[in-house]
């Protein structure tokens, strides 16, 4: 007698020799493989400025402010997650007094990690790191990274927004801004800020190692060079980028632009700083690099600023990739898509890239760029914010995936499931295997508060694809029919296609009806 299983796949073999489907337009196209996962446990209070990384075997650690009132100074806490999303282990306080803020970490190859922060104390800032074991047991108290004085003309110095990188052996290199108002001899009473960019690197072991670098090199005068970011190279050398905001006093206008710039392993210079934005930046430059030296720096861009740095309608975020020597790869590229009609008669301003923009380069030279937007005009009272006109509800968290050479895998990505209210200051970190992982903050239930959530993609996989070749086909359905029969076995993450806990008859059909190319919406088990 013949089976079903056998009548099944004499069909799905006939469609296969005669069905051409064109799916070059979504080969490796991000797959969520996670739902939405909120990272804190204790949901009182407010969770704020999270930051995430993970070692190539999927691992990952989020780092986060929390507050019990939003107003109260902050402590820092973190949490530790398997490959799979679920959590190892409770939440860690990883600063123990309150007054610290905007964490970042750094994973090993290894799975130790560490955590720097600011801390604020009787009107002073300090950078403090704490280093951790694999698993979570604190190796030590936490340790100063900087080193007074802080910023040289000036008091009070204003140390913050610090950043951490990794280098192959294990040792790290920790990047800050120092700032401070000083006295205007342009306009008699008047004050404006200047800051510079410093860095130290520290020891695997967790000792500083030698005295703070001067990493920022541009601008001068009424210029403030902040906001740092910072990844390796593959042999301990490194590359920076901050933003450099100067004030004009003719024109009562702040211009802000990203800059650039290599050093050495042993934290010495190789390049002057470059201009990498070509327009009036408004958020903070990224940067991560590739196992070959090549980096890519994402940022936030607005069509002008005015004197009190709010965008004007038309933000964007552009990308731009370099090869390891640093020489420039690319005009830089748009990277989040336009927004659709439907505001003034025309397109819908949007502030994309405003709040925060991170980006993250896999080994082989694949990227992804994040970003949260949402909608924001100008008129004649001021500001009009408007619901965003993707998330539908304030602000959203978005990603969008890029090949090594710069070819976008699809359009953008709405991050977040749930869309009420605002999300914001979204982090991601590569995972290896071809995924990655996004944290950011939203809004609670009940709106009292806010909680850290974090989400896991996939690229190089499709909804779907049971052979792995990066297309949907009939001899995925066969995958799907053999998993559901008994006679192979297909992961739920891939041939799960309606969500249903297994893989079933009802699966392969759906396979098959994409892979004909009827109309159909594969939905794939979050994993």
């Amino acid at each position: 007698m013949t089976s079903a299983r056998t009548v099944a796949a004499v069909f799905v073999s006939v469609l296969a020799a005669i069905v051409t489907v064109d799916v070059s337009a979504v080969l490796a196209a991000p797959l969520a493989r996670s739902a939405e996962l909120r990272v804190n446990a204790e949901s009182a209070g407010f969770q704020q400025r999270p930051a995430v990384a993970a070692s190539s075997a999927g691992d990952f650690v989020v780092v986060w402010n929390h507050s019990p009132d939003g107003a109260a100074a902050p402590a820092v806490r973190a949490r530790r997650f398997a490959a799979s999303g679920v959590a190892i282990g409770s939440e860690l306080q990883v600063s123990e007094t309150a007054a610290h803020a905007r964490p970042d970490v750094v994973v090993t190859e290894s799975g130790r990690f560490l955590v720097v922060w600011k801390q604020r104390e009787s009107g002073q800032s300090r950078i403090m790191a704490r280093r951790y074991q694999s698993d979570g047991a604190a190796a030590g108290t936490a340790f100063r990274v900087d080193v007074d004085p802080g910023y040289p003309c000036c008091e009070p110095d204003d140390k913050h927004a610090p950043r951490v990188m990794t280098s192959p052996d294990a040792s790290f290199v920790v990047a800050w801004s120092s700032s401070a108002y000083v006295d205007s001899d342009y306009f008699e009473g008047y004050s404006y800020r200047v800051g510079t960019v410093f860095g130290r690197r520290v020891s695997s072991d967790g000792a500083p190692v030698g005295a703070e670098l001067v990493l920022s090199d541009s601008g001068s005068g009424y210029t403030e060079r902040e906001l740092p970011d910072l990844a390796a190279g593959t042999q301990g050398e490194f590359v920076v980028v901050w933003s450099d905001s100067s004030f004009y006093f003719t024109t009562l206008s702040t211009y802000t632009y990203g800059y650039v710039r290599r050093f050495g392993a042993t934290g010495s210079p190789t390049t002057a700083g470059a201009r990498v934005s070509n327009g009036y930046q408004v958020s903070p430059v990224a940067v991560d690099t590739d196992a070959a030296g090549g980096f890519v720096v994402a940022w936030g861009l607005c069509d002008q600023q005015n004197y009190y740095g709010l965008p004007a309608p038309g933000c964007e975020v552009q990308a731009r990739r370099f090869d390891a020597g640093g020489t420039v790869v690319d005009d830089a590229f748009r990277v989040s898509t336009p927004s659709g009609d439907g505001y003034a008669g025309g397109s819908l301003p949007t502030d994309a890239g405003y709040r925060g923009v991170d980006v993250g380069v896999a080994d082989d030279g694949e990227f992804v760029v994040v970003w949260a937007a949402g909608g924001i005009a100008r008129d004649s009272g001021g500001l009009t914010y408007y619901p965003g006109s993707h998330d539908g509800s304030g602000f959203g968290v978005f990603a969008r995936v890029f090949s090594s050479d710069g070819i976008s895998l699809g359009e953008e990505l709405r991050v977040n499931e749930h869309t009420t209210g605002s999300q914001a200051g979204a982090s991601v970190a590569m995972a290896g295997s071809g995924r990655f992982i996004v944290t950011w903050e939203g809004p609670e239930p009940d709106g009292q508060g806010s909680d850290v959530f974090v989400r896991i993609f996939g690229t190089g996989e499709r909804c779907g694809d049971g052979s792995g070749d990066g297309q949907v086909s009939a001899t995925d359905a066969l995958i799907a029919l053999d998993s559901a029969v008994g006679s192979g076995a297909c992961d739920p993450c891939l041939c799960d296609v309606d969500r249903s806990g297994g893989v079933t008859a009802t699966d392969a059909l759906l396979v098959l009806r994409e892979a004909v190319g009827q109309p159909v919406t594969l939905t794939c088990s979050a994993c």
